[in-house]
């Protein structure tokens, strides 16, 4: 009989353990849930730092207008002005590159067919250009109206006349015809100096000679160029410019 009630006690005990394990485990998963659930309903923090652009203002652009005027980059003034075209003085400046724009371009002489001389307009600058010799004259020039004068005190005056260019020297006037925008202006050959090659002094400023005379020995030679009909004359010995004479 004893052993029969041990028996009961046992069984009833075994079942008590087993009911609190399992209201234990449904409570952990309850728990998880709820901590998962809270975790996914919290917001995301953002990594990315939203930046705000920067507007510049009337005044600024108008600087800038003014800036790329100054530095003779006409057509981005132009742009730039009609962003504010309508505060201070930038109709009047939209006027004036207006006139600049049309003297900008490579301007050759339409008269006795000179196709190695041209006039070179390129910002605030204007160049004479001699094409044959690689030469080049830059001045700088200022608006008169609507007419350029080269320097301020120069007398040499450029007007459009019928899509022309007329130079005004004061003492004779010309007229160009724009073949196209303004070219890159050429780099002056250097003048022959002592030490050069001959190859170097072929593309000087000298070119080639006009008539030559070589002497040979047992241990050098000599070369005679000479230049604008024997008025000068270079003396290479074993190729290399020894003396030039004038």
């Amino acid at each position: 009989m004893k052993r029969i009630l041990a028996g009961i006690l046992t069984a009833i005990m075994c079942l008590s353990c087993m009911a609190c394990s399992n209201t234990k485990t449904l409570e952990s998963s309850s728990n998880s849930s709820v901590i998962s659930s809270a975790a996914s309903s919290a917001p995301e923090s953002s990594s990315t730092v939203s930046s705000s652009s920067y507007d510049p203002t009337p005044d600024e652009i108008y600087k800038n207008a003014c800036d790329l005027y100054n530095s003779g980059n006409f057509s981005g003034a132009r742009s730039t002005f009609e962003q504010v075209n309508e505060i201070k003085d930038t109709k009047n400046y939209l006027s004036k590159i207006d006139t600049l724009l049309q003297y900008q371009g490579t301007w050759q002489y339409t008269k006795y067919n000179i196709n190695w001389e041209k006039i070179i307009i390129d910002g605030w600058n204007i160049s004479t250009v001699y094409t044959d010799e690689d030469k080049a004259f830059t001045f700088t020039y200022v608006l008169e109206g609507n007419s350029i004068r080269q320097n301020v005190t120069s007398g040499d005056v450029y007007s459009i006349e019928n899509g022309q260019l007329v130079y005004n020297t004061g003492d004779s006037i010309h007229n160009l015809t724009k073949i196209g925008s303004a070219q890159p202006i050429p780099t002056p050959k250097p003048n022959p100096k002592i030490g050069m090659t001959a190859s170097e002094v072929l593309t000087s400023s000298w070119g080639n000679p006009d008539d030559t005379k070589t002497t040979i020995t047992t241990y050098h030679k000599t070369e005679f160029w000479y230049y604008d009909g024997l008025s000068k004359y270079i003396v290479l010995e074993d190729g290399v410019v020894t003396s030039i004479h004038y």
